[in-house]
């Protein structure tokens, strides 16, 4: 068993967290943990624990453990696979929760799709290793729609150090010009997609380079259509994200 796995959806590494081991079962069930985003990956298997219309054991990707509030659930083929990353995928389903969308059947809609593409794998440090971009620090600056909505996200950035032992393998910056915190960071293993936020766990601008050929991905240039997005309203579970095409990063320093 290792002390760490990688998922490919809710991105990055996730460390051995302790064990579940549920009565009807008297299997023990790994638990694993990713600082970086405060989530967990654990098996459930109590029905009676569920809070949506799903009613079968799962695996759970969330930020509260042993409760079916996550955002990610896997039935698996065979519930008796104790490891999750030794799952059947092709014969498993995966779900991840977004806005409720009204149906015949359920009036205040059902939030769950289905995304066949997630994944948990076994770390392994060869397939999927840390790495970094060229710049150490660099300037973000914009005179358009994201200065007048976001102008606490504008600023000079720094690297920062150790972060893999949070769960990241893209490199994590920091705002070090006056201001509130803010910081440029991915969760993706492989930098396909760039937030920026007030934390490491929330963000008003981002990027999304899930169609770049490159193995990985920096966040200081991008091809047309690949422009950085500014939050611009947000009501309910409902948000309207919009580009602006004038948003630039400068590097200051680089490696």
């Amino acid at each position: 068993l290792s002390p760490v796995c990688l998922v490919s959806y809710d991105f990055g590494l996730y460390f051995l967290h302790g064990w579940n081991e549920h009565d009807s079962q008297g299997v023990k069930y790994p638990s694993y943990f990713r600082p970086a985003s405060e989530q967990y990956v654990f098996y459930m298997h109590e029905l009676g624990a569920w809070e949506y219309w799903h009613s079968y054991d799962r695996w759970v990707i969330g930020p509260v453990h042993n409760q079916a509030g996550g955002g990610i659930m896997i039935k698996p083929y065979n519930p008796e696979m104790v490891c999750p990353w030794q799952i059947k995928w092709f014969r498993t389903h995966r779900w991840y929760h977004d806005v409720n969308i009204p149906n015949l059947w359920n009036p205040v809609g059902n939030p769950w799709k289905i995304d066949d593409t997630i994944f948990i794998e076994c770390y392994k440090e060869e397939n999927w290793p840390e790495f970094d971009c060229p710049c150490t620090s660099f300037n973000i600056t914009n005179e358009g729609r994201v200065k007048e909505y976001h102008p606490d996200r504008l600023g000079e950035y720094t690297l920062l150090t150790d972060m893999h032992k949070e769960g990241y393998l893209a490199p994590v910056y920091a705002k070090v010009s006056p201001g509130p915190p803010s910081y440029l960071y991915s969760h993706h293993p492989r930098g396909k997609v760039w937030l920026v936020g007030s934390t490491t766990s929330t963000w008003s601008l981002r990027l999304n380079k899930l169609s770049s050929a490159e193995e990985r991905d920096c966040p200081f240039a991008w091809q047309p259509g690949e422009e950085w997005e500014y939050l611009q309203s947000k009501k309910g579970e409902k948000e309207v994200w919009l580009r602006d095409t004038d948003l630039k990063i400068q590097c200051i320093d680089q490696e």
